[in-house]
């Protein structure tokens, strides 16, 4: 089995932690944890897998407002590597051909991946393949807890949030120095 096919299909509404709250907010995962959901799906993809119940829990990782503090993002296995948004084409949204280079697959040494916020920063899901025929994303949908055709369901991407596993890294501390703080995260 791939570490792909180790991705858990997650829901946000799943009765097993719709009711957690993020960090010491009063979101929960179930009304605001697409993120947290996201995120969750990862960590099986990186070998350590976490639920959303679990890190939604973790107060250290999100504002008292519940936003993620992305700088605080280094979980087992994987940490982020920057964010990007407005630089598409148009300029609304992140580079399409990053994304796709981000976009796990069984063969990276690197064990890259990327989440996409979509709705106008509302939501986020998780892209899985990019399907060159339909040009259009296949993704995780932590709200609908299935699979979508990300660009006709969403229409665009706004934002993304690049991650690599740890050993990865540190082959690259030369070429990127610090993350780019993106607009409205902390």
């Amino acid at each position: 089995m791939s570490a792909i096919d180790r991705i858990p299909l997650l829901g946000q509404r799943d009765p097993r932690w719709s009711a957690q709250r993020i960090g010491r907010s009063s979101c929960t995962v179930g009304s605001d944890g697409c993120l947290v959901t996201c995120i969750a799906m990862l960590t099986w993809y990186y070998g350590h897998g976490l639920t959303p119940d679990a890190l939604a829990a973790d107060a250290r990782l999100f504002t008292t407002d519940g936003l993620l503090r992305w700088r605080r993002l280094d979980l087992p296995g994987f940490s982020l590597r920057w964010l990007e948004g407005g630089r598409g084409p148009g300029g609304g949204g992140p580079d399409d051909s990053l994304v796709r280079a981000y976009l796990p697959r069984p063969d990276d040494p690197l064990r890259r991946s990327v989440v996409l916020a979509v709705a106008g920063n509302s939501h986020w899901v998780l892209p899985i393949r990019y399907d060159e025929t339909g040009g259009d994303y296949e993704a995780f949908d932590p709200k609908t807890a299935s699979t979508i055709r990300l660009l006709a369901t969403y229409g665009s991407i706004s934002f993304s949030a690049h991650f690599v596993g740890h050993r990865a890294r540190w082959r690259w501390v030369g070429r990127f120095r610090g993350r780019p703080k993106a607009p409205g995260f902390d």
